[in-house]
C-alpha cells in the first residue's frame, strides 16, 4: 500500500512537471508570435533601413550614413562598436546596457523601439559574425532597403575563414533580396557581383578614384579622424536617397564618432617631461589595416626619436593574435614591441618560432589600462611614437579613456590619418597633458 502511495505522489509529481513544461512552452510560443507580429509592424513604418557590414568601419560609417539622412528623415541607428550605442533622431546616444552576451535579438528590439518612436529610417550595424546568422538576420529581421559591405579583409577568420574569400562570402550573406548593396571593397567584387545576381540586387561599387576625388581639404572638415572609404560610402548613399552633396557634408561632419575611432594624442608627462605620440588604432585589427596605419603614423610624424607598436592581446582572439604576431616581424621600423592583455604567450611563441628579434619585446600582461598608461609616461623617451593595434577590448578601451581622463588640458590641433597623409595635411592635434 506504501508503494502505491509513493507510485501515485511520484505520478503526480510527473505530471506537474510536464503541465509546467507545456505551460512554458506555450507561453514562449506567444511570445514570439508576438514578438514577429511587432517586428513586422514597426518595421513597415521605416522607409528606410540601411544596414552595415564589413571587416573595417562599420560603426563609423553607421555614423556617418545616419547623420546623413537626418537632413530628411527622421533617422535613428544603432552601432555595436567599442561601446553599443543607440543613436536618436537629434543624434544624441543612449548606450546598451547587455545583461548577458550580445545577441541578435538586439536588432528586433531596435526595430520595434525605432518604429515606436515614428522613426523613417534606421542605420543599423551588422552584429552576426556567423555566416549563417548574417544571412539570417538580414533576411528574417531587417529586411534592409539598402545594405553595406565597407570592405573584405582578414579578420574573424575562426568564425569566417579559413580564407579572406570565405570572409567576403559570409559578409555577402546579409545582400537584401532585390535591395541595393553599396561597397568601397576594390579586390572582390567578383564576389559581391555573382551575390547580387543570385539575389537580385542592384550592386553600387565606388572605385578608388572616387576615393582619392574626396580632397583632404574636405576632409579636414571632421573633428576627428575619418576614413575617405566610408565618406565616399555615405556620399553615396546621400544620392541614392536624393539627398545633395553640400547637403551630406553640412550633416556628416556634425556625426560624432565611435568611442574606438582613430585617434592621436600628443602627451606630455608632468607638464615639463617628455612628449610623446600615441596613435589609437586598437578597432583596426586586421593585418592590412593595421599595417597600413602603422605605415601612415611613420610618415605623418616627422618629428620622432623611437617607433614602438603596442599590441592589446585577447586569449579569445586566437586567429588575430597569430595574425598581430606575424604583422609585427614585418615592423622592422619599431625599436620596441610592446604586449598588454591576457593573451601574450600565444604572441611570444609565434613571434620567437620565427624571429630571433625577441629582446625588443617587453610583455607587461595583463595590466590594466591605468597601469600601464602609466609605465608607457614613466618609461617612453621623448618624442617616442606609439602605434597601438590588437583589439580595442580587454583593457585597450580603458589605456585610451587614462589617457584622455587624466588630461589637464586638451587644445591645439590635430591630427588627420589618410593614405595620402603628409606634413602639410595634419590638421588636427590634441595636446594631452598627463600626470
Amino acid at each position: 500500500m506504501q508503494m502505491d502511495n509513493q507510485a501515485l505522489r511520484s505520478l503526480e509529481w510527473d505530471q506537474r512537471v510536464i503541465i509546467f513544461l507545456l505551460s512554458g512552452l506555450v507561453l514562449l510560443l506567444i511570445y514570439l508570435i508576438c514578438e514577429r507580429y511587432l517586428l513586422h509592424r514597426n518595421r513597415k513604418k521605416l522607409l528606410v533601413r540601411v544596414h552595415v557590414n564589413g571587416t573595417r568601419g562599420k560603426s563609423s560609417t553607421t555614423r556617418l550614413v545616419a547623420a546623413i539622412l537626418r537632413a530628411k528623415y527622421r533617422t535613428v541607428a544603432k552601432t555595436t562598436g567599442t561601446l553599443p550605442r543607440r543613436i536618436l533622431e537629434d543624434g544624441s546616444e543612449k548606450p546598451i546596457i547587455r545583461t548577458g552576451s550580445a545577441n541578435i535579438s538586439e536588432q528586433i528590439k531596435t526595430l520595434i523601439w525605432a518604429g515606436r518612436r515614428q522613426a523613417e529610417a534606421i542605420v543599423l550595424e551588422c552584429m552576426a559574425l556567423r555566416p549563417e546568422y548574417q544571412s539570417l538576420c538580414e533576411r528574417e529581421i531587417i529586411q534592409a532597403s539598402i545594405a553595406v559591405i565597407t570592405n573584405i579583409r582578414a579578420d574573424h577568420l575562426d568564425v569566417m575563414g579559413p580564407g579572406v574569400e570565405d570572409v567576403g562570402w559570409a559578409l555577402a550573406g546579409m545582400i537584401p533580396q532585390n535591395g541595393i548593396l553599396v561597397t568601397a571593397e576594390q579586390n572582390y567584387r567578383y564576389l559581391l557581383e555573382e551575390a547580387c545576381r543570385h539575389k537580385n540586387a542592384k550592386l553600387v561599387c565606388i572605385g578608388s578614384e572616387e576615393i582619392r576625388a574626396i580632397s583632404d581639404q574636405s576632409m579636414s572638415q571632421f573633428q576627428h579622424l575619418e576614413h575617405k572609404d566610408n565618406v565616399a560610402i555615405a556620399l553615396k548613399i546621400a544620392n541614392i536617397c536624393g539627398i545633395s552633396s553640400e547637403e551630406a557634408w553640412k550633416t556628416m561632419i556634425t556625426a560624432q564618432p565611435d568611442p574606438g575611432a582613430l585617434v592621436t594624442f600628443t602627451i606630455k608627462q608632468n607638464k615639463v617631461g617628455p612628449l610623446w605620440y600615441f596613435v589609437n588604432a586598437f578597432a583596426a585589427n586586421d593585418p592590412d589595416s593595421s599595417f597600413a596605419i602603422w605605415q601612415q603614423s611613420l610618415s605623418s610624424f616627422v618629428i620622432k626619436t623611437h617607433a614602438v607598436v603596442l599590441f592589446n592581446l585577447r586569449e579569445d582572439r586566437i586567429d588575430r593574435t597569430l595574425q598581430m604576431a606575424d604583422l609585427a616581424l614585418q615592423l622592422q621600423e619599431a625599436k620596441t614591441i610592446l604586449l598588454m592583455g591576457n593573451g601574450t604567450k600565444l604572441f611570444l611563441d609565434r613571434f620567437l618560432s620565427k624571429s630571433s628579434q625577441g629582446d625588443k619585446i617587453i610583455d607587461l600582461g595583463d595590466r590594466s589600462g591605468a597601469e600601464v598608461a602609466h609605465w608607457l609616461s614613466a618609461n617612453l623617451v621623448s618624442h617616442s611614437l606609439v602605434v597601438a593595434l590588437g583589439n580595442i577590448g580587454g583593457h585597450g578601451f580603458s589605456l585610451v579613456e587614462s589617457l584622455r581622463q587624466s588630461a589637464q588640458s586638451a587644445a591645439v590641433e590635430s591630427f588627420y590619418l589618410d593614405p595620402n597623409a603628409s606634413e602639410k595635411n595634419k590638421t588636427m592635434e590634441r595636446e594631452l597633458i598627463y600626470d
